[in-house]
């Protein structure tokens, strides 16, 4: 399980890069539905532009993780 900790930094990149990922390794995951695909999508769009994503969509790529992403 990757450290929860998340840091809004000037190094922000290192933050953004490790919940990108995550998303990745999420999206590879056979058991997700169209709306977690949809949103996790829209996150990686976000991520990969180099905006800041805000902690509740933070806290849902985590959220997933717990639930998916061990299998």
């Amino acid at each position: 399980m990757p450290d929860q900790k998340c840091t809004r930094s000037s190094k922000r990149k290192m933050k953004c890069v490790k919940c990108l990922s995550l998303v990745n390794e999420l999206l590879k995951q056979p058991d997700l539905n169209e709306d977690e695909i949809s949103k996790l999508n829209r996150i990686k769009n976000l991520l990969e532009k180099g905006s800041i994503i805000s902690e509740s969509q933070v806290k849902y790529i985590y959220d997933l993780w717990e639930r998916h992403g061990n299998q």
